[in-house]
């Protein structure tokens, strides 16, 4: 990728799916970080995921590939892998071959997604995905309709999460009348939290979300690593929007994105749960603003020296220094919650 200094994909969670994409029963076939994997979910509901080649004579297990029970089973001779990766038969042989095994994904269920624990270290999970509250409330509700994927775009995922730090654009790419306003921004581990105020309908009368004119509103972002940010809209309507960034290869990540809206934005009328007219606007003003960047980052050089101005300086450097922990060779390659920690608490200093 041009001008990108890291070698290695980052370390931390990062989506391979929805929770009900991966019915049990179903292998699928996926390719992330530039390797081919599998995965399926248990008769008893356990989601796993393994690299995708069986190693006997190297068949896709995505490919043909069946489940019996927590196990899955090679299409090509029937090898069988239970659900830690280890071969438990060998239906011609008189017992399995125990020294060969399919490498095991650390694998979660948050938030109605399916992530997995990546490292180049091949160390295991360093901390665990984060948790939306929200989620499963019965006051909050989601579906399908107010989701989206985007299948390849030509960036690497940390980029989507610097917007977060970089108001400026907003008024460039995003059309906003004035840049939004960071108040402050602090980091907390593989956490980076920025608060910002934006000026709603600047410059209109009335517009869908501000009917009685312009006002201030807060817009509270987070970085979950650089795999997943969130965004919240506290004194708007409650609605939380949620993005994921997972690498495919070196070039092109796959982008995932949702909307969590409070059961007033929900219209029951029909007796068929669905978004309202306002939860429907703002899922497709979110969506048309995340394909506006799609033009810079397809087309982008990284300039990991850039010549920030002196608004930027603080919270685009500090993210940046923030961000190298998920990267063994900004880190020293011995990166740890506890040093980690410390980088950041540099960082909110900086």
């Amino acid at each position: 990728m041009r001008g990108w200094p890291y070698q290695n994909f980052p370390t931390g969670w990062f989506q391979v799916a929805w929770s009900d994409e991966v019915p049990a029963g179903e292998v699928r076939p996926m390719r992330y970080f530039a390797r081919d994997l599998v995965c399926y979910r248990s008769d008893e509901g356990a989601v796993r995921v393994f690299d995708a080649f069986c190693p006997h004579l190297g068949a896709h297990l995505g490919y043909g590939g069946t489940l019996d029970g927590d196990a899955i089973v090679c299409p090509f001779h029937g090898w069988r892998f239970d659900g830690a990766g280890n071969n438990t038969d060998i239906p011609y042989a008189d017992r399995p071959n125990r020294a060969k095994t399919l490498t095991a994904w650390p694998v979660r269920e948050v938030n109605g997604a399916i992530v997995v624990w990546h490292d180049a270290l091949d160390r295991g999970p360093l901390w665990e995905p984060s948790r939306l509250p929200e989620w499963g409330r019965d006051d909050y509700w989601t579906s399908p309709q107010l989701r989206k994927r985007h299948d390849k775009v030509r960036l690497v995922p940390q980029w989507v999460a610097e917007n977060l730090v970089d108001p400026a654009h907003q008024k460039f790419v995003h059309g906003a009348h004035d840049p939004t306003v960071i108040t402050r921004f602090e980091v907390d581990g593989p956490m980076f939290r920025i608060f910002n105020l934006v000026e709603l309908g600047a410059g209109k009368k009335s517009t869908w979300l501000t009917p009685d004119g312009a006002r201030e509103s807060e817009m509270n972002t987070e970085a979950w690593g650089v795999g997943i940010i969130l965004g919240r809209f506290p004194d708007q309507d409650g609605a939380i929007h949620y993005q994921a960034m997972t690498p495919i290869d070196n070039e092109y990540s796959e982008l995932n994105m949702g909307l969590l809206v409070p059961r007033t934005s929900v219209d029951t009328s029909t007796g068929e749960a669905r978004p309202d007219r306002r939860a429907s606007r703002r899922f497709a003003f979110l969506v048309s603003q995340l394909e506006a960047d799609f033009l810079i980052w397809e087309h982008m050089r990284y300039n990991p020296k850039a010549p920030l101005t002196r608004t930027e300086a603080k919270p685009y450097g500090s993210f940046r220094r923030w961000a190298q922990q998920f990267y063994p060779e900004a880190a020293g390659g011995d990166w740890s919650p506890a040093t980690g920690e410390e980088l950041a608490r540099t960082s909110a200093g900086a």
